[in-house]
């Protein structure tokens, strides 16, 4: 009986183990995902003080809204673009997506 309860204890010391590593993987992963995500993501798409003034163009781009953290289809006039205007919804998420997993996530899931 002995050597059987010292196994169950082992047991349970490995899954608080792994469970503790799991927890700390989640956390630092999602400080590592909203810090990823570049600046100028959070950026409005257009800049200056009357950005659509003189600006008369009817071009179909995306942008990156953080509010709702996804990429949406923007009319852009063609002047006074910040960084965080796309030719396409997939370029936009491939820079401001922040739904991506870090790869330690990635390896931790994989892996077991």
């Amino acid at each position: 009986k002995k050597f059987r309860c010292s196994l169950i204890s082992i047991d349970l010391y490995k899954m608080k183990v792994i469970l503790f590593s799991v927890a700390a993987v989640m956390v630092f992963d999602n400080v590592l995902s909203q810090n990823d995500r570049p600046e100028y993501c959070d950026l409005p798409p257009l800049e200056g003080p009357d950005p659509q003034a003189s600006c008369r163009a009817y071009l179909n781009r995306y942008t990156f809204d953080p509010q709702t953290k996804a990429c949406v289809e923007y009319i852009y006039g063609g002047c006074n673009g910040s960084k965080n205007l796309y030719l396409t919804e997939k370029e936009c998420m491939r820079h401001c997506d922040p739904s991506k997993q870090s790869i330690i996530l990635k390896n931790l899931i994989y892996k077991y």
